[in-house]
């Protein structure tokens, strides 16, 4: 049950994340920006975990052919290891989290090393930023 309860409540979070979030510009380039939700920032002793939003300049395709514009992921940084997952994501048809919800998931995945990517490092250095 409350696997179920979390679930909905991140899926919940991140479909009114649009509406009620503070979206920070973080970085971008010609394919997409990335965003932080300031307001969804939750520390836990090392464990910083924060909403992003990838809007992209061009239409990406789902497997089934849907056409998505934007995610939201919901991940976690351990700020002093310099690890990252990512424990839930949702896929909007339109542009920044707006549009048909296409697709949604809310397992956590194992920690690895922060990606090397600007984007990554972008978002851990500003989820990490107070701890």
């Amino acid at each position: 049950m409350s696997k179920l309860f979390f679930g909905s409540f991140l899926l919940l979070s991140v479909v009114c994340s649009d509406a009620f979030g503070d979206w920070v510009r973080l970085n971008g380039n010609d394919k997409m920006t990335s965003y932080a939700d300031s307001s969804s920032l939750r520390v836990k002793g090392n464990i910083v975990r924060i909403s992003s939003l990838f809007d992209f300049k061009i239409e990406n395709t789902l497997s089934d052919g849907s056409v998505y514009l934007s995610t939201v992921r919901e991940s976690e940084f351990n700020c002093r290891e310099n690890l990252q997952r990512m424990v839930g994501y949702s896929i909007f048809s339109g542009r920044m989290g707006r549009g048909t919800l296409l697709d949604s998931a809310t397992d956590p995945q194992d920690w690895k090393p922060v990606s090397k990517s600007s984007v990554a490092i972008g978002m851990k250095e500003y989820a990490c930023r107070s701890n």
